[in-house]
């Protein structure tokens, strides 16, 4: 058996072992049998999408930040105030 990256024909995966399952139940030995060196090295799509999800990160992060700013959450808490008092209250005749 080789490293994690082999020559042979099948890949070895260090979190299987010498003995995979026949058919992985869970999620996370589904996730331990995906063959992950096999398709960073011969699919054309897989180094991109890990590429890709660098600035996917920081964009996240930036939006998350600024969606949970108190500004933003008091903003928020106003919106809703507003919408639920004029929606529940008795002037409001919705026929």
């Amino acid at each position: 058996m080789g490293g994690i990256i082999s020559s042979g024909p099948y890949d070895y995966n260090p979190f299987v072992g010498n003995r995979p399952m026949k058919y992985p139940y869970t999620i996370a030995a589904k996730f331990a049998q995906f063959p992950w060196v096999y398709h960073y090295k011969y699919t054309i799509w897989f180094k991109p999408m890990l590429i890709a999800l660098i600035p996917q990160f920081y964009v996240m992060y930036k939006i998350q930040r600024w969606s949970f700013s108190p500004s933003n959450v008091e903003l928020w808490k106003q919106k809703r105030k507003e919408w639920y008092s004029r929606h529940y209250s008795p002037e409001y005749d919705c026929y």
